[in-house]
């Protein structure tokens, strides 16, 4: 296998039994899947935003661009896809309301999720802190103290 990178992303359990945390992480890579199927590769990961505009933008151009140089501008739409899908399902994901938190590194999902929880366990990674819109700031960034309404020292 080889050796990729993840972005993690945390929120709070919306379940109010359960006092944890949501996690996913997302491979820093590029997608076949969202290359090849576009609009419904959106649509299963749930992005609904971005599976709209793809839809949209794939419509145009096989009904409004009917000119010899449209296959190349559908070419160009699925690399584009392809290239930048998995950052776009972090973009759906902060608009869910997950933070991303840190950059972890495995050969594959469950062997990056180990990694994360090994290193919050550590003490390298820290959780942001969830609580009301003036308070939310993360434990390891001073500078994100600014944004939150408190006076820099």
């Amino acid at each position: 296998m080889s050796y990729k990178t993840f972005t993690a992303y945390v929120r709070p359990s919306t379940d109010p039994g359960e006092n944890g945390i949501d996690l996913v992480v997302v491979p820093d890579e590029f997608s076949f899947g969202a290359m090849i199927f576009g609009p419904v590769w959106a649509l299963f990961h749930q992005m609904w935003v971005v599976a709209g505009l793809l839809g949209i933008a794939y419509v145009l151009l096989l009904f409004v661009l009917e000119f010899q140089g449209a296959g190349l501008l559908f070419l160009g739409l699925a690399l584009l896809t392809g290239f930048e899908g998995l950052n776009w399902k972090g973009w759906s994901l902060e608009k869910k309301g997950y933070i991303a938190t840190g950059i972890v590194g495995g050969d594959d999902e469950h062997t990056a999720l180990r990694r994360f929880f090994h290193l919050l366990a550590a003490g390298d990674i820290s959780l942001p802190r969830f609580g009301p819109k003036d308070t939310v700031a993360t434990v390891h960034a001073p500078a994100a103290a600014g944004y939150a309404g408190q006076p820099e020292k």
